[in-house]
């Protein structure tokens, strides 16, 4: 996934490919900030909504900024 070195720490970025039921929230193509989280299912990802805050979405929704940047993703 895309990292960007921000006041000494990687933050890790990814690309919302499906906001279905989470329109308000997400938006389709944003870019979000990943939030570690040891805690979570294997199938969960928390990020950065358009709330502002950190919340836990199905990792399904996203894809990695890098996978993206690479051409490794299709839609």
């Amino acid at each position: 996934m895309k990292a960007l070195e921000l006041d000494n720490r990687t933050t890790e970025l990814v690309v919302c490919v499906n906001n279905d039921g989470y329109e308000i929230d997400l938006e389709r193509l944003g870019i979000y900030e990943v939030v570690p989280d040891n805690s979570l299912e294997p199938d969960d990802i928390r990020v950065v909504d358009e709330t502002g805050e950190d919340y836990i979405y199905p990792a399904s929704l996203f894809v990695s900024a890098q996978d993206i940047e690479r051409g490794r993703f299709v839609a």
